[in-house]
């Protein structure tokens, strides 16, 4: 593995932090390239992508103190210091989805259409979010003595024959987005979203005992089990809303929610 890309002088350039800006820079292309064909303009998606970005970002921080507070307790000022070293994921993405919720209300936008573009974006960026963490030893597997194991580090840098967690998590990712990117145009609104969270979670549940860190004594498996589960109630809300606006066709967005 290789968790340095590089160094200007003596500061190191990480590899998991050039992943998730790939990863963050392929997301907001792909969704501004398929905006015009989801009738959305690039100003629109960009602005919703950046209130998505900015409330998962600070919920995910939020809920990552929370969850450990009994760490951060003791050392308070380590709440601001190292914002990069911990975002609880059902925090990041339910603080994404209110500010989304919040920019498509605010600015009379369609927010099942930037939904739905925004769970294809975020299945690319997780490609990369765990091409990163396998680079990094972020998310490590379980020791595993067994031939199929994997030579890998943790984040101390130990090496042990280990469950290739990050690996299967970044084949899973990989394909939720193959199976989003093919699905694309055939959905009802809110379709690709619901099917993002439905996959994604039990993907993300089934890997969660297979997990060498602390998160996998935690709450995260029932936490994901949930946002599986929350892919039935987005996937109702569309209906219902689609139901509403007679006359439009498979996959195809209204013109506006209020409409």
């Amino acid at each position: 593995m290789h968790p340095i890309l590089f160094r200007i002088g003596s500061v190191p350039f990480y590899t998991y932090t050039a992943a998730i800006y790939i990863g963050a820079l392929g997301a907001l292309g792909l969704m501004l390239g398929q905006a015009p064909k989801r009738g959305l303009s690039p100003q629109s998606v960009l602005g919703a992508y950046l209130w998505a970005l900015a409330g998962a970002i600070l919920a995910g921080r939020i809920a990552h103190v929370a969850l450990n507070w009994a760490a951060y307790s003791a050392q308070p000022a380590a709440i601001w210091r190292s914002w990069g070293e911990g975002l609880s994921w059902p925090g990041a993405l339910l603080g994404g989805a209110a500010a989304l919720a919040a920019y498509a209300a605010r600015r009379g936008e369609r927010f099942w259409a930037l939904a739905d573009l925004g769970a294809l974006g975020l299945a690319l960026a997780l490609v990369w979010g765990w091409l990163g963490a396998l680079m990094h030893g972020a998310g490590y597997g379980r020791a595993a003595y067994a031939g199929w194991a994997w030579e890998l580090p943790d984040l101390h840098g130990i090496v042990l024959p280990r469950f290739p967690t990050q690996a299967a998590a970044l084949i899973a990712s990989a394909g939720i987005f193959g199976t989003l990117w093919a699905a694309r145009g055939r959905l009802r609104p809110g379709g690709s979203l619901a099917l993002f969270l439905a996959l994604h979670g039990l993907a993300l549940a089934a890997l969660q005992p297979t997990r060498g860190d602390a998160s996998a004594a935690g709450p995260a498996q029932a936490l994901y089990l949930a946002e599986a589960g929350a892919a039935l109630v987005i996937w109702f809300a569309a209906r219902v809303t689609h139901a509403r606006r007679p006359g439009l066709a498979e996959g195809e967005y209204p013109l506006s929610e209020g409409s």
